[in-house]
C-alpha cells in the first residue's frame, strides 16, 4: 500500500504540485514585470532536484540498513553464497548474455527514439498550430495575471503528459526518488547470499519471504534462475527482475527457493543438455557437412 502511494505521489501528485507553484510565479514575474520571481523558479526546481536526489542517498542508506539488520539477527546459516568471483565465473560461461543484454538495450533506445521523435512533433505543433490556438483563446482573458498563469500551466501539463506517456511505453516505474526500475534483469555481480527464507544481492537488496513472482525461469543451461517480480513486491524492493547465476539451479530451487518463492504464473524449467544429446548433435553435424560435400 505504502509503494502504490509513493509511486502515485512520484509520478502525479509531485508534478501536479510544481506545475502550479511554476505556473503562479511566472504569472507574477509577468504581472509585476519583475525578473526575481524567474530566478524564484529556478531555485524551486533546484531545491526538488537537491530533495529528489538526497531522498534517493537516504533509500539507499535504508536498504543497505535493512540487509546488516536481518544479517545480524538471522539464526541460521546461508545455504548457497557466493563472491564477485564465483558470479562472474558464471556470467562469463553464459554466451547468450551479452547478446540478450544488448537486444534489450536496443530494444528500450528503439522506445527511447520513437518517443523523442513524438515529443519533437508535439512541440512542433504547440509552436505552430496548438500554441498559436491557445494564444488566441487566452488573449480574451484580461487579467495579466492569469493569462500568464494558464499559458504557463497549460505549456508544464503537456510536457508532464509527455513525461507519464514516456515512462508508459519505456516500462520505467519510480520504486523510489532518483531510481528507476529498468527491465533488464538484475543479476547480482559482487555478491550473492541466500538464506532459507531470504536473498540479498550485492549486500543493497533484501528480497524476504514470501517473494511475489509473476513467473520463474530456471534455467539449467545458462546456470541462472530468474525472478519475474510481482509488481507491488516489485516496487518495494527496486527491482523487476532478478537473475541469480548459480552452480546448480534446479538443486538450489527445489531444495530452498520453491519454498519462499510464490509463484502466480508459469514456472519455466531448461534443462541442460545431456551428453547423449550432445553426442547426437555432434552426429547430426558430421552427417549434414558429408551430405553437403
Amino acid at each position: 500500500m505504502f509503494n502504490r502511494l509513493s509511486t502515485i505521489l512520484l509520478t502525479y501528485v509531485i508534478p501536479a504540485i510544481s506545475i502550479v507553484v511554476i505556473s503562479f510565479l511566472s504569472a507574477l514575474a509577468a504581472a509585476y514585470n519583475s525578473p526575481i520571481y524567474n530566478y524564484i523558479i529556478i531555485g524551486y526546481i533546484a531545491a526538488l532536484f537537491i530533495a529528489f536526489m538526497a531522498q534517493a542517498g537516504l533509500t539507499f542508506r535504508r536498504k543497505m540498513k535493512e540487509v546488516r539488520e536481518y544479517v545480524k539477527n538471522v539464526k541460521h546459516g546461508a545455504v548457497e553464497r557466493l563472491a564477485s568471483q564465483d558470479l562472474m565465473k558464471l556470467i562469463e560461461k553464459d554466451s547468450e548474455y551479452i547478446s540478450e543484454i544488448t537486444k534489450i538495450q536496443k530494444k528500450q533506445f528503439k522506445n527511447i527514439l520513437i518517443v523523442f521523435g513524438i515529443l519533437m512533433i508535439l512541440v512542433l505543433l504547440y509552436m505552430t498550430v496548438l500554441g498559436r490556438f491557445i494564444s488566441m483563446i487566452l488573449a480574451t482573458v484580461s487579467s495579466k495575471f492569469w493569462r500568464a498563469f494558464l499559458e504557463t500551466f497549460i505549456y508544464f501539463s503537456i510536457l508532464i503528459v509527455i513525461y507519464i506517456a514516456m515512462m508508459r511505453v519505456l516500462k520505467l516505474t519510480p520504486s523510489s526518488p532518483g531510481q528507476m526500475m529498468l527491465d533488464i534483469p538484475y543479476a547480482p555481480m559482487r555478491s550473492l547470499v541466500v538464506y532459507k527464507d531470504a536473498i540479498i544481492l550485492d549486500d543493497i537488496y533484501l528480497l524476504k519471504a514470501p517473494i511475489k513472482a509473476k513467473k520463474v525461469i530456471i534455467n539449467e543451461k545458462r546456470r541462472f534462475i530468474e525472478i519475474e517480480l510481482d509488481e507491488e513486491y516489485a516496487k518495494k524492493v527496486g527491482v523487476r527482475r532478478v537473475r541469480l547465476y548459480v552452480k546448480a539451479p534446479k538443486e538450489l530451487w527445489n531444495e530452498c527457493l520453491s519454498k519462499i518463492v510464490q509463484v502466480t504464473g508459469e514456472t519455466q524449467h531448461i534443462s541442460a543438455p545431456t551428453a547423449q544429446s550432445r553426442e547426437e548433435g555432434k552426429e547430426d553435424k558430421t552427417e549434414e557437412s558429408s551430405k553437403n560435400r
